[in-house]
């Protein structure tokens, strides 16, 4: 078990690569603009689909990003299997998020969320809980990243947050 001088080492590790990529994500994402995407995205091929995730995931992961011209430069390029892409996308960084928060605590997602983001999840995860979650996942409204954080900073077992994360989107995923 790491003392806990190690365990803040390895944190404050942790806290600044996030906060560097964060920052040159915003820039990066200020500077290649829409349209460099979806080059990037339709020169990747077959690949295309994944390089899409893996932006999507980043988006929701380093909550500063705006993913939403993201969303819609999917369904440009891929119709509505972009909704199945965003889906898995949502799952992957679902479990990414709960388990930052899990893991690193209130601390760093203030770092990812800004002291705005972390009041939307503090009324989240202390007002609403499990019922909040349902419903966030169910219409999987704009701030999913914030919710998965709320919920990581809760009692909340894994499993039924997965379950509920997973479920829950489905009905308009597969409409």
């Amino acid at each position: 078990m790491p003392t806990k001088r190690e365990f803040w080492a390895k944190a404050s590790l942790v806290i600044l690569g996030l906060t560097l990529v964060s920052v040159f994500f915003i820039y990066l994402q200020r500077l290649i603009g829409v349209d460099t995407l979806r080059f990037y995205i339709e020169s990747a091929g077959a690949w295309g689909p994944i390089v899409f995730i893996l932006l999507s995931v980043i988006s929701q992961i380093l909550a500063p990003l705006q993913g939403t011209p993201l969303y819609f430069l999917g369904f440009l390029l891929f119709g509505r299997w972009a909704l199945i892409y965003s889906y898995v996308s949502t799952a992957i960084s679902a479990i990414t998020n709960f388990w930052i928060a899990r893991r690193f605590g209130r601390h760093l997602i203030i770092k990812l969320v800004g002291k705005q983001g972390i009041q939307k999840v503090d009324e989240i995860a202390h007002k609403e809980g499990i019922r909040a979650l349902i419903i966030m996942r169910f219409f999987q409204g704009f701030i999913s990243d914030f919710v998965s954080y709320a919920s990581g900073l809760t009692s909340l077992k894994f499993g039924s947050y997965y379950t509920i994360s997973l479920l829950a989107p489905l009905p308009w995923t597969l409409l």
